[in-house]
């Protein structure tokens, strides 16, 4: 790959590390960390920034507080700003579990430890990633309102 200036303006250098594929995802060519790409915003002191968090909000402005950037297309060296929705913390960890990208080796669960099956309506993610199962929660919660009548 040829050295892009530090000089050349942000938009320019980020193009020139992307690559359309066939699949509408633009590959990014950069550097990258953990599977995410990295950009370098600037030189000297070194600003770093997400390559697909910068062109979104080059693209549509700073993203919501409370929200963060969601690869709709599973891919995340993808930097098409249109494969990227603002979601919410709890909504990203929904949708990584449901799609089967946990940070966790060990394999996805498929029922609870009382044995009810682990389906999209009777799984709650909680905003750390973690599962619980809906029809223990309504039990304990039931038992819980028996036990202050009595």
């Amino acid at each position: 790959m040829r050295y892009i200036p530090p000089t050349t303006p942000p938009i320019e250098r980020f193009l020139r590390l992307t690559r359309i594929n066939a699949g509408g995802c633009w590959d990014w060519l950069g550097s990258h960390s953990n599977g995410y790409g990295q950009f370098i915003l600037q030189g000297r002191p070194k600003i770093r920034i997400a390559p697909y968090r910068f062109i979104w909000e080059w693209i549509n402005g700073s993203m919501p507080d409370g929200y963060e950037p969601d690869h709709t297309c599973n891919n995340h060296s993808c930097v098409n700003p249109q494969h990227i929705e603002p979601v919410t913390r709890s909504e990203n960890q929904r949708r990584a579990y449901q799609r089967g990208r946990t940070r966790s080796k060990r394999p996805r669960p498929t029922c609870c430890p009382h044995g009810h099956d682990y389906t999209p309506e009777n799984t709650h993610i909680n905003p750390q990633g973690a599962i619980t199962c809906k029809a223990c929660n309504r039990a304990r919660w039931l038992a819980y309102q028996a036990s202050k009548r009595a």
